[in-house]
């Protein structure tokens, strides 16, 4: 009889902490940091509402007035990210939007890999995303 190893992988509901990460950040600062990075946005413009299995962002483009909202979750290091009623971006030819915790705790690093190959970085301190 061949024995495999057991692999345990843990679930990071949106609401609650990026537990993949020490020390523990809020879901929220990481999609507030996420969608202000694909979206080019400053953060402090974003209000979040939880839902079962992801949060809600919100903001008002500040040129027009005009209200946007985004679904995001958190999975390991991926941000996964979707319109207000559009498909999730969550696919391999889906841009990847990581995070990883940097200086000591202190701020969130957002990368961006695109599909041509090419990559974005932004890091926001973490006592702009409260």
């Amino acid at each position: 009889m061949i024995r495999l190893p057991l692999i345990v992988l843990s679930v990071v509901s949106s609401a609650g902490f990026a537990s993949a990460q020490s020390p523990a950040v809020p879901s929220n600062e990481i999609c507030r940091a996420g969608i202000a990075s694909v979206m080019g946005r400053d953060p402090s413009i974003m209000s979040m509402r939880p839902e079962a299995d992801f949060l809600w962002v919100t903001y008002t483009r500040p040129s027009d007035k005009k209200v946007w909202s985004y679904r995001c979750r958190v999975s390991g290091n991926r941000i996964e990210w979707a319109d207000a009623d559009g498909i999730w971006r969550d696919k391999p030819h889906s841009t990847l939007v990581t995070f990883e915790i940097i200086n000591s705790g202190k701020a969130i690093k957002i990368t961006e890999d695109y599909r041509d190959g090419s990559k974005a970085d932004k890091t926001y301190p973490r006592s702009k995303l409260r």
